[in-house]
C-alpha cells in the first residue's frame, strides 16, 4: 500500500491549492479572455493550482433558468499584482490541467463554454476523475451565492483558501477521532442511501447508479414517492426514480 501511494503521489501530501482571486480581478479577466467567453459572472473567480505549473481559473454565472454554470480555463504565465490585476495566457495543453478533468480538445471547448454541475459530474465520472466534485465543488466551498455574498455574517463562513490532500494523506491530528466531514474525492462522494417503505417495485432491490445524483435530488424523490407534486423551487432537482429506472433497463440488457 505504501508503495502504491508513493507512486501515485510522488510523496507530495498536497494535491491541489485553490483560492479566490477577488472580485476586482474580473476586470482584467475580461481583458484577457476572448469576448465569446464573456458572461455576467456572479461569483468571485477562483484560481486552482497543482504541482508542475498547472493552473486554471474557474468563473461562474447563471443561465436563463437560474442554474449555476461553471467555466474552466487552463492558464499559463499567471501573475497577480497587489491591486488584484491579472496577467495570463490561455493554455491548451491538456497535460497542464490541475484537476485532471480534460482528456481531449473538445472537452477544453466544453469547459471554456461552461457547464452546469450535473454535466460536470457526469464528465468527471466518465473520465474517472479523482476530484469528482470538480470546479463546482471548489467554487461553492470558496464563494457565496450572489443573493448572500454581501452579508457580513455569511462572509465569515467561507475559507481564504483550500488545500486538497493526496490519496493516503490527511490534515488531521495523530489522535483518534470518531467521525469526519468528508471531502470532495471520488471515494468520499460515493455514499449509500437507504430507503424503506416506499412500495415502489423499482426500489425492492439495491442499485448502484452510474449516473451522478445530487443531494438536492433527495427531496423530489420523497415527494414523488408520496404522490406529492414537487415545489417549483425544485426545478433543478430530479427524482432518483428516473435514474433507477434507467439503470434497471440497462441491467436487463
Amino acid at each position: 500500500m505504501r508503495a502504491c501511494i508513493e507512486k501515485v503521489t510522488g510523496r507530495h501530501p498536497i494535491q491541489l491549492f485553490a483560492a479566490s482571486l477577488g472580485q476586482q480581478s474580473l476586470k482584467s479577466i475580461r481583458k484577457k479572455l476572448p469576448e465569446e467567453h464573456h458572461r455576467p459572472w456572479t461569483r468571485t473567480p477562483i484560481l486552482v493550482e497543482a504541482l508542475g505549473e498547472k493552473k486554471a481559473i474557474i468563473l461562474t454565472h447563471q443561465n436563463q433558468v437560474g442554474f449555476d454554470v461553471f467555466q474552466y480555463f487552463l492558464v499559463k504565465d499567471f501573475q497577480q499584482t497587489e491591486d488584484g490585476d491579472l496577467s495570463f495566457a490561455i493554455e491548451n495543453e491538456i497535460t497542464k490541467d490541475p484537476l485532471k478533468i480534460i482528456t481531449n480538445q473538445n472537452e477544453i471547448e466544453l469547459a471554456q463554454h461552461g457547464m452546469i454541475d450535473r454535466t460536470w459530474f457526469d464528465m468527471n465520472r466518465k473520465n474517472n476523475v479523482e476530484n469528482i466534485a470538480g470546479p463546482m465543488g471548489i467554487v461553492r466551498s470558496l464563494t457565496l451565492a450572489q443573493n448572500i455574498a454581501q452579508d457580513p455574517k455569511r462572509q465569515a463562513e467561507i475559507p481564504d483558501f483550500l488545500l486538497y490532500a493526496n490519496v493516503g494523506y490527511s490534515f488531521q491530528s495523530s489522535s483518534a477521532h470518531q467521525s469526519d466531514h468528508g471531502g470532495l474525492s471520488r471515494r468520499e462522494s460515493q455514499i449509500t442511501l437507504n430507503v424503506s417503505g416506499l412500495g415502489s417495485s423499482s426500489w425492492k432491490q439495491a442499485h448502484s447508479l452510474e449516473t451522478s445524483v445530487l443531494t438536492r435530488d433527495i427531496a423530489p424523490t420523497v415527494f414523488q414517492n408520496h404522490k406529492i407534486r414537487p415545489l417549483n423551487s425544485m426545478n433543478s432537482a430530479l427524482s432518483f426514480d428516473r435514474f433507477v429506472e434507467a439503470q434497471h433497463a440497462l441491467d436487463q440488457q
